[in-house]
């Protein structure tokens, strides 16, 4: 038996598309029936409701796999030949570059 009411679903087409915040609220909205963020996120999908993640906040920063390039330039290989290293820690990244140039 599902948490939400045809009256909940209903709230819930009807505020689409539905974005994490909106889902934060409609958990609040609804504690007393005890649904969560990710239950009401999981509802969405079921339903075909249009969901917009909540997406992080980017760094300016480099990358990992523009210092694997920078790795790779530097020994001259070529491009993605060293692909493997995007799973390595950016500070072993950024050592292994300092010691090559």
């Amino acid at each position: 038996m599902s948490k939400y009411t045809t009256q909940m679903e209903a709230e819930l087409a009807s505020a689409t598309p539905i974005t994490f915040e909106m889902a934060t609220d409609f958990a609040e909205k609804w504690a007393d029936k005890d649904v969560s963020v990710k239950s009401i996120v999981a509802k969405c999908k079921h339903l075909g409701i249009d969901y917009i993640p909540k997406t992080p906040k980017k760094t300016s920063g480099i990358t990992k796999a523009q210092l694997v390039n920078r790795i790779e330039a530097q020994l001259a290989m070529e491009s993605d030949s060293l692909y493997g290293l995007n799973n390595a820690t950016m500070a072993s990244l950024n050592s292994l570059l300092k010691v090559i140039a």
